[in-house]
């Protein structure tokens, strides 16, 4: 129980936005997809963000977490769907004995809302004019 506290804590103090949009979801047993092996445990969820996450422990698992940083946020808001997606592409971590955690982020004007100092989370709701950069 203790790897998925730790786990859950990861992902969610990765994440520093702090808009009341999104609810919460905390981290759920969920059917594990079918590249990943069986007796898997896997869990989902959505952090306060609304980003949505994926956690899988394999059976045995070696006590490694590997986090999961993909290479580019897509336009839009976060998709439980894309980060199913990338646990099926990595699937081959989870067998061979690595547990598996990632999560979704949203594009939202990422420069710009680091130049205005704005939760990523937030970006969107503002527009450029609305805010003067430091």
């Amino acid at each position: 129980m203790k790897h998925w506290i730790l786990a859950a804590a990861l992902i969610a103090a990765t994440s520093n936005a702090r808009c009341a949009e999104p609810t919460a979801a905390p981290p759920a047993d969920a059917p594990c997809p079918a590249a990943i092996p069986a007796g898997t445990h896997c869990m989902t969820g959505r952090d306060e963000a609304g980003a949505y996450y994926w956690i899988a422990v394999p059976q045995p698992w070696n006590h490694v977490l590997v986090l999961h940083a993909h290479g580019g946020p897509e336009l839009g808001p976060p998709r439980a769907e894309r980060t199913a997606q990338d646990l099926t592409r990595w699937a081959v971590m989870v067998k061979a004995g690595y547990a598996w955690a990632g999560s979704t982020y949203r594009q939202a004007a990422s420069q710009y809302a680091r130049r205005a100092k704005i939760p990523s989370g937030c970006a969107a709701s503002r527009s450029p004019r609305s805010a003067s950069p430091s």
